[in-house]
């Protein structure tokens, strides 16, 4: 009842791609502090709001899945970079994810990202940039400085898809993702998977 409550409240102040009005997007990670506290991985989540969801939220289910490695990831961004609005500073409530499970949460989520490639691939392309990039420095980046940072270090023959994949996420141009685009995606997204799979464990 509290989490369809929650739900509802979001959907009607969250914009939706159909809104014109300026709004943002809203994303919410709900976790209770005994789930999390001590940490154990992966971790459960109590609710997920994201509009990529807003179908499925409309429709009264709840898509997001608990345990969820990618909360490890969102709880590290959030204790190097948020903004506390009320109460205790999140580093006086939340551990720090040790880097061993930070790097498994990233490992985790691949398999779930390649499988959307199709369907949201500028997403997927600049989450996997910020995979490796965070692998490899243990650091959180935006998607865009994750993407510019993969750019550098791709071979010389890849790169045009996740280079359009950031103009689009900037809003610098459109980004379509049909045709020779997509054979491109791939073929960034494989470039990518492969520096991955070679960085040590």
């Amino acid at each position: 009842m509290e989490r369809r409550s929650l739900v509802d409240g979001l959907l009607s102040i969250s914009r939706s791609r159909r809104d014109t009005s300026g709004r943002r997007h809203l994303e919410v990670t709900v976790v209770a502090e005994p789930d999390i506290r001590p940490w154990r991985y992966p971790p459960p989540m109590e609710l997920q709001y994201g509009d990529w969801w807003r179908t499925e939220l409309e429709a009264g289910t709840e898509p997001w899945s608990s345990p969820n490695p990618d909360l490890a990831v969102l709880l590290t961004a959030a204790r190097a970079d948020s903004i506390t609005l009320f109460g205790p500073a999140i580093d006086g409530v939340v551990e720090a994810v040790p880097r061993g499970d930070l790097d498994q949460a990233l490992r985790d989520v691949i398999s779930d990202l390649v499988a959307d490639l199709d369907d949201d691939t500028r997403n997927v392309l600049l989450t996997l940039t910020r995979v490796w990039f965070t692998l490899e420095t243990g650091t959180i980046g935006a998607k865009d400085v994750a993407a510019e940072w993969a750019l550098a270090r791709l071979p010389k023959e890849r790169g045009d898809a996740v280079r359009l994949a950031r103009a689009g996420y900037l809003g610098d141009r459109q980004d379509p993702w049909t045709g020779e685009a997509m054979v491109t995606a791939r073929a960034d997204a494989n470039a990518i998977l492969e520096a991955i799979s070679a960085l040590p464990r």
